[in-house]
């Protein structure tokens, strides 16, 4: 990590104020930035003793892994979230736990490990993260100085995550805990709020995309810890910008079970089968039988492992595993959704409409079969298949199968979480 003298500091950040003429003030124990805006002068200071303190700290104190800064009571994590959104967030504690949750402007500490980190960044990317405009400092006193460090945290885009606790936690575990509170944050908002976990990352310009609208004063810790594997295709799918690549996010988080449903219901046919009255070992047509049922469903890949053999029953297995009734999926859609699924099959593909009225187990194929469809026009759209997504047509019909989808990768999700005790 590049380590700033006070002098090296202010001329940094000096070259990433926009719309100013700046100046360094250099020796004795400080550095200060002048800046004219041309609204009025404003001086940053950087004391060389503050510096070396914190410097010491992220070498004595903290723990740095990628951009994660912690140690056994505390962890700071980038997010991508709007900074003025995260603004609004407020503190939570989780009683069980004891852990508080912050999201907001990084530590004094973070900002300077993350501008150290940066020096090998090339500038043109830089400029689009830490882009200042009229910088504010304290008002208390005309010709007060604002330390420079919190200012930069203040005013720049950037956004952390900071948990801390009152007793020693596993890294491991505190970001787990993150995980989860940045998948609620993303839930419970429509915006993405993706932990950010490499250098590049944090300086990636890119639009957040929302499929529903929530406040920042319904964010709170916590309650449950969820799946990163899941999580992650989640935050794709709010990070796409691609309607076609936000179905198949979400899609990814239904198939990553298609194995374990379509082996979990090969072994309850095959048990069936070896359970059942006059069954025996020695009859060939009854081995013959159990092979059946063992094929019907599951094969053996070239690594030797049992794998879904056919996709769509695979799918259906996955919904039929999740959902009880077509009810629950009812509660959650809106009455408008229900009926277009009820009325109209998907225009641009074979995918047929759904009856919520019909026996559980036929619903969640029917369910299947659309949703299913829909994936295999979008990712054979290039293929000479008549029953083909096309962008510029059929974009406004995809976007409608959003909530679908959607509502059964977020029922999965909670489903495989673990409550926080």
């Amino acid at each position: 990590m590049y380590k700033f003298t006070p002098d090296e500091l202010a001329e940094y950040v000096g070259d990433y104020i926009r719309f100013s003429k700046n100046r360094v003030l250099k020796g004795g124990s400080a550095a200060v930035l002048e800046i004219d805006d041309y609204i009025s002068k404003k001086r940053l200071v950087v004391k060389n003793d503050e510096l070396e303190s914190i410097y010491k700290s992220l070498e004595d104190i903290y723990s740095i892994n990628g951009l994660q800064m912690h140690n056994k009571r505390y962890l700071e994590i980038p997010v991508a979230l709007y900074s003025d959104f995260a603004k609004q967030i407020s503190d939570s504690i989780h009683v069980g736990t004891g852990i508080t949750y912050k999201i907001g402007p990084p530590s004094r500490e973070y900002m300077l490990f993350l501008l150290s980190t940066a020096k090998e960044i090339p500038d043109e990317v830089l400029k689009y993260t830490l882009h200042w405009g009229h910088i504010a400092i304290p008002e208390s006193s005309s010709t007060e100085d604002g330390d420079l460090l919190t200012v930069f945290s203040m005013t720049s885009s950037i956004v952390t995550i900071k948990l801390s606790s009152n007793r020693d936690v596993k890294q491991s575990l505190f970001t787990r805990y993150a995980n989860s509170y940045s998948y609620e944050i993303s839930y419970l908002t429509g915006r993405r709020c993706e932990l950010l976990l490499n250098v590049d990352r944090i300086f990636e310009t890119e639009k957040i995309q929302l499929h529903r609208e929530g406040e920042p004063e319904i964010i709170s810790a916590p309650k449950r810890m969820y799946n990163k594997e899941l999580t992650d295709s989640y935050q794709h799918y709010l990070e796409n910008s691609l309607v076609s690549s936000k179905y198949l996010s979400l899609y990814h988080i239904l198939e990553h079970f298609f194995n374990k449903a379509s082996i979990k219901e090969t072994v309850e046919r095959v048990r069936g089968v070896i359970t059942k009255t006059g069954f025996s070992p020695t009859k060939e047509d009854h081995i013959r039988q159990l092979i059946a049922e063992a094929a019907s469903n599951i094969e053996v890949n070239q690594d030797s492992r049992l794998t879904s053999k056919r996709e769509s029953k695979a799918l259906s297995l996955v919904i039929s595993q999740y959902l009880s009734t077509p009810n629950q999926l009812q509660t959650l859609l809106t009455r408008e959704e229900i009926l277009y699924y009820s009325s109209n099959p998907v225009p641009f593909c074979d995918g047929i409409t759904l009856d919520f009225t019909k026996n559980p187990q036929d619903f969640f194929e029917d369910c299947a079969q659309r949703i299913y469809a829909t994936r295999n026009s979008i990712v054979h759209s290039k293929s000479e298949n008549t029953k083909r997504y096309n962008f510029a047509k059929d974009k406004n019909a995809l976007m409608r199968e959003i909530p679908l989808i959607r509502t059964l990768a977020e029922i999965i999700i909670e489903e495989e979480s673990e409550v926080i005790a």
